[in-house]
């Protein structure tokens, strides 16, 4: 949809817009609007930015997103949606859910990997939300420690399909693609 946001106190044409292709650069230009064809609810001043244009009409209506802010939206609800299931982690031992902070999975990947050479049988970490202080089972630490990365390693691999698709749609020019696209399929359990 091509736009222009119109200043009816100068009455002049500001910026035209074209909301239907990636990446849009605005275009400038002149635009007539007939004085006799002003809303009856317009105010001087009360849009700090003008009315828009659209049509032929003159609106307070703004128009839609551009394609690049539909792909915006989505790519960050992507990844929040990846940094989400991450923090959720995987069940433990006892309804317990083993969810580590990252400054210490680099700690227990060392304990989960080789607890039998250290010759580990508990180990004590802080979990939850408030965090705790708990005590894991080594065996259990490293089912649960090998679960957490692969579950993580899913919600990359989802991310990374999302948004090749996002772009793909983007690329195509394709509003009604990105307007209807699903950010919440294919993520881990």
């Amino acid at each position: 949809m091509k736009c222009l946001i119109y200043l009816l106190s100068t009455g002049q044409s500001g910026m035209w817009l074209d909301t239907d292709v990636p990446y849009p650069n605005p275009l400038f230009g002149n635009f007539e609007l007939d004085p006799n064809n002003i809303p009856p609810e317009y105010q001087e001043g009360a849009m700090a930015f003008g009315y828009w244009v659209r049509d032929g009409a003159l609106t307070q209506v703004p128009p839609p997103p551009t394609l690049t802010e539909l792909s915006d939206a989505l790519v960050a609800a992507v990844r929040a949606k990846r940094a989400d299931r991450i923090l959720a982690g995987v069940p433990l031992a006892g309804g317990r859910t083993f969810a580590p902070d990252p400054a210490q999975l680099g700690r227990l990947s060392v304990i989960a990997i080789n607890h039998i050479a250290l010759d580990l049988e508990t180990i004590d970490i802080e979990m939850g939300s408030p965090q705790v202080w708990e005590s894991i089972d080594t065996d259990d630490l490293e089912a649960a420690y090998l679960a957490y990365v692969h579950n993580r390693e899913l919600c990359y691999t989802n991310e990374r399909t999302h948004l090749e698709a996002i772009q793909a749609l983007l690329t195509a020019a394709d509003r009604a693609g990105l307007e209807s696209y699903d950010t919440t399929t294919g993520w881990p359990a």
